[in-house]
């Protein structure tokens, strides 16, 4: 099965799984037209039979996280198939990370922000090690969370969440301590990014166009 997911980013047209997103593969998931496409059909594949609704999502999951790779550039595309087909190692651990990622996503908005993610490890602005650690982040926080990365500042309690996974870090109080006699304000502390919270604002929602 890891092998599966990575074959298909390697040496598939991932344009032709693109083409699905304009019909939408919830139709095809609940007609079972899935089965009539070329590639939409290798992806099915990885699992025997679509026996209930988690399998079903799960599919879908994988199916979103390949649309947004079809964004890849050949370049990077035929590099990174170039790549697999020497370490089999290697390729073993990705398509068992990829797929370990997609399990645990709990929004439908994570598996795209996870294939940014990976599109940045393909064209080697980060690591594997960075990739899986962002990506895991990715699946403790909200899609929210993610999306207003660069937001406001002073919003503590989003704060702490991206201190917990990393993204962020506490730097000194803030300049008024205290609200009044019984609570502190959201200035009481003062935050910043980490070179991981950097990295996830960089490449999260990355837009690339072959």
């Amino acid at each position: 099965m890891p092998n599966d997911i990575v074959k298909i980013i390697a040496d598939e047209n991932l344009d032709e799984i693109a083409e699905l997103a304009e019909v939408g593969i919830d139709t095809f998931l609940d007609e079972g037209l899935i089965k009539d496409i070329p590639l939409a059909s290798t992806v099915l594949g990885i699992f025997k039979t679509v026996t209930n609704i988690r399998d079903a999502l799960f599919i879908k999951k994988i199916a979103k996280f390949l649309f947004k790779l079809s964004e890849l550039s050949d370049q990077d595309k035929k590099k990174f198939s170039d790549e697999m087909a020497k370490n089999v190692d290697l390729r073993k651990k990705i398509g068992e990370k990829i797929l370990l990622l997609l399990e645990k996503a709990d929004d439908m908005g994570k598996p795209e922000i996870i294939a940014n993610l990976f599109m940045a490890y393909l064209r080697s602005e980060i690591d594997f090690s960075t990739f899986s650690r962002l990506s895991e982040a990715i699946n403790k926080l909200s899609v929210s969370d993610v999306r207003n990365l660069g937001g406001n500042k002073d919003d503590q309690e989003r704060n702490d969440r991206l201190v917990s996974v990393g993204l962020m870090t506490v730097i000194g109080m803030g300049n008024e301590h205290w609200k009044n006699t019984y609570s502190i304000s959201k200035s009481f502390f003062n935050y910043d990014f980490t070179e991981d919270g950097k990295k996830m604002a960089k490449f999260a929602f990355f837009k690339n166009s072959k």
